[in-house]
């Protein structure tokens, strides 16, 4: 593996965004494995790794001739995924666009913020933020600025986690945890809002995704967002778009939201698509979902790969435990054989 691989690999493993065993998907089949990018970015020492990782392997395609203008991260997990990303690659001198999409575009059901904290919460603050940066570069001040307040002035160790109200407030959470943590080694855990509740994937996220704990001492974030529906940004004209994202199912959603954009704007162009985590598995109609999206001119490019992972960690130690033995492998293998690509 390459080491941004080993790296991204390693943290999901630690984090449990990776894990082994019996798992019913939203597709309804049962899988020996689940990847659940938000857990590996559930604090800010996470938000550091994923973004670093992903930026590696953004500039590996720069490199290869790849173009992009924006960067979009589809609501809800590619908020976070999008905003830490554009402010990686800031502070390695290449300045980038980003945004995201609204998910739901009526809001007669959504649920209270409020009402999906534990009761035995402590709000012991609530900052509001008049404007929230949608560049790489203005990530960056803003993240300096305000981690430093603070670190200064908010007593950073009097609350144990940060709740971002959905939409806005996510961004500043995400850019604030990231600066906190690489800057001052201080690791806060956080979580976010759903507006409505999920219902497939990780139960432990039907309302509020990330690591808000129930006798947690919190800090509320929110934030005005220019609301341009039906995507938060500056998106242009002539605008090559790249979408960064956990996985890839069948495909659909990532060309939903293409569709979405396109209506708001409609001369743009689809640049890659990259992916945490690629699962290597067919649709429902026996097609692989990766030439669903390439057929829509699409590239795509994940840092990690289903096959690869499971022979790499086949019978592997890791901190004193074999994550895939004989059985499990037996068992991927033949999930393979069924459903892969």
């Amino acid at each position: 593996m390459k080491p941004y691989q080993d790296k991204f690999l390693n943290h999901a493993i630690k984090t449990g965004a990776l894990r082994f065993g019996s798992f019913k998907l939203k597709s309804g089949r049962d899988s020996p494995y689940f990847f659940n990018l938000a857990r590996a970015m559930n604090s800010g020492e996470g938000i550091s790794v994923v973004s670093k990782c992903y930026a590696d392997v953004i500039q590996e395609s720069f490199e290869e001739g790849l173009e992009c203008d924006f960067l979009l991260g589809p609501a809800y997990k590619g908020i976070p995924l999008a905003a830490s990303v554009a402010y990686e690659l800031a502070e390695r001198g290449v300045n980038k666009r980003y945004g995201f999409d609204i998910k739901e575009e009526d809001s007669s059901a959504e649920i209270s913020a409020e009402d999906v904290l534990p009761d035995t919460v402590k709000i012991v603050g609530v900052v509001m933020f008049e404007e929230i940066p949608m560049n790489g570069k203005e990530a960056l001040e803003f993240a300096e600025q305000y981690a430093s307040n603070i670190f200064d002035t908010l007593k950073y160790n009097e609350f144990d986690s940060i709740f971002a109200k959905a939409y806005g407030g996510i961004v500043p959470a995400t850019l604030i945890l990231k600066k906190l943590f690489e800057k001052y080694k201080i690791n806060k855990r956080w979580g976010y809002n759903r507006k409505r509740k999920k219902v497939y994937g990780d139960k432990s996220e039907i309302t509020v995704i990330g690591d808000i704990r129930k006798d947690d001492r919190v800090l509320v974030f929110m934030a005005r967002e220019k609301q341009e529906q039906p995507v938060i940004g500056y998106l242009r004209k002539k605008d090559v778009v790249s979408q960064v994202e956990d996985v890839i199912t069948t495909g659909d959603t990532k060309i939903e939201v293409w569709k979405k954009l396109k209506r708001y704007e409609e001369e743009i162009f689809p640049g890659c698509i990259y992916l945490g985590f690629d699962r290597q598995e067919r649709t429902k109609d026996g097609r692989s979902p990766v030439e669903v999206v390439e057929a829509e001119g699409w590239k795509v490019k994940s840092i990690l790969q289903a096959r690869p992972v499971f022979v790499g960690l086949h019978n592997k130690e890791i901190n004193g435990k074999i994550l895939v033995d004989d059985k499990i492998l037996e068992e991927f293998i033949e999930y393979q054989a069924k459903y892969g690509v």
